[in-house]
């Protein structure tokens, strides 16, 4: 399992990218992005995300 994010919502602020202790997020002018293959789906991203834009899935 990993999580994702919804771009719609994202607002770039970087919150998820610093939190994430495998570095599976990375920041992008567009948005946040996860690499499903680093994720462990801790959950930590969920719960700092200020805009609510990352899932589970």
């Amino acid at each position: 399992m990993a999580v994702s994010i919804i771009l719609e919502k994202c607002i770039s602020c970087g919150a998820c990218e610093v939190l994430c202790p495998q570095k599976a997020i990375t920041l992008y002018w567009g948005g946040a992005q996860v690499n499903p293959n680093l994720c462990t789906a801790c959950g930590l991203c969920i719960c700092k995300c200020y805009t609510r834009a990352i899932r589970t899935v």
